[in-house]
């Protein structure tokens, strides 16, 4: 029978039975939220994206010319030094 008893073991059960489903569906509330973050975090990062390729495309294209520099890290180049310190665009990118 058990330490417990036969009452104890079928409480046990029954909770068991009321509490899982519960439980399985908070995981898969917070699981559809988190799906729905990543989502509109990717929507987001494309939209940037987009944005720097047209800022670079219309300011500073030549740097996209140098080896491993892409749109990104031509962006934090370009915002990193400030273009008032350059006077051409092939001086900045001497530099």
């Amino acid at each position: 029978m058990g330490r417990h008893g036969q009452q104890t073991a079928a409480l046990i059960k029954q909770l068991a039975k009321s509490t899982i489903g519960d439980q399985d569906e908070l995981y898969a509330v917070q699981i559809r939220l988190c799906v729905e973050m990543i989502r509109t975090l990717i929507s987001h990062i494309k939209t940037y994206e987009a944005e720097i390729h047209k800022i670079i495309d219309a300011h500073c294209p030549s740097i996209l010319s140098v080896p491993g520099i892409s749109y990104v890290t031509g962006a934090i180049i370009v915002v990193t030094y400030p273009q008032q310190c350059y006077r051409a665009e092939s001086e900045f990118l001497q530099h």
